[in-house]
């Protein structure tokens, strides 16, 4: 599917349509005009915060976007070719909606929320995807997963057990906070967080561990 999208572009200047203008909004905005062909639009409720990643940088443009008015979002994906959404979790199922609406593939960090997955059969007939769960947890340590896996059995070994941790404990020196913790992303979903059940497969078992 994604070598079908790549070759629908090839050879084209390709609008990206990056939802968002927080921390992660720049280092996605340079990672992206690394390529000659693609042209950046940053839409974002706080177009100051947007005006403010895209200073100074070619084929990139700086534009307000209320994903809640969903004419204005269609617009703006209509114009697209593919979105990148980084904003928080309660907007990405509609924009998810007005993607698999349009035709245009989505890219976010949030989790595939059951309402995203309903729209597979949608995305499949339109040749698009939905690739959630890409930033850091999850997303890079699934990578670095399968990247285990693969050298293991690269070498004809056998996995019995494996554990993943991911988080930001910070070095003793700059541990100057209540919470032992710096907070890279939203501040509000790593407190929320907090309450959210774990669990998790220990041997074949699945174990279960309340929130607090």
């Amino acid at each position: 599917m994604l070598s079908l999208y790549r070759n629908q572009l090839a050879g084209q200047q390709k609008k990206v349509l990056l939802i968002g203008s927080g921390l992660m909004a720049e280092a996605v905005i340079d990672q992206l005009l690394k390529r000659n062909d693609n042209f950046v639009v940053v839409a974002s409720a706080h177009v100051e915060d947007a005006k403010k990643v895209t200073q100074n940088k070619e084929r990139c443009s700086a534009h307000h976007l209320d994903v809640t008015e969903t004419d204005e979002l269609r617009r703006f994906v209509k114009n697209s070719d593919i979105v990148i959404a980084y904003i928080p979790p309660q907007f990405i199922v509609p924009i998810a909606k007005v993607c698999a609406e349009i035709g245009r593939s989505m890219i976010t960090s949030q989790y595939t929320f059951p309402e995203i997955r309903a729209l597979e059969e949608e995305c499949k007939k339109k040749g698009i995807i939905m690739l959630n769960e890409i930033g850091l947890d999850p997303g890079i340590d699934h990578l670095a997963t399968v990247k285990v896996r693969d050298e293991v059995y690269a070498k004809g070994g056998k996995i019995i057990e494996y554990e993943s941790w991911c988080g930001g404990v910070p070095s003793p020196e700059f541990c100057d906070n209540p919470f032992g913790y710096k907070f890279s992303w939203s501040p509000f979903a790593a407190i929320r967080n907090i309450n959210n059940d774990a669990k998790y497969l220990e041997k074949g078992v699945q174990k279960y561990i309340p929130a607090f």
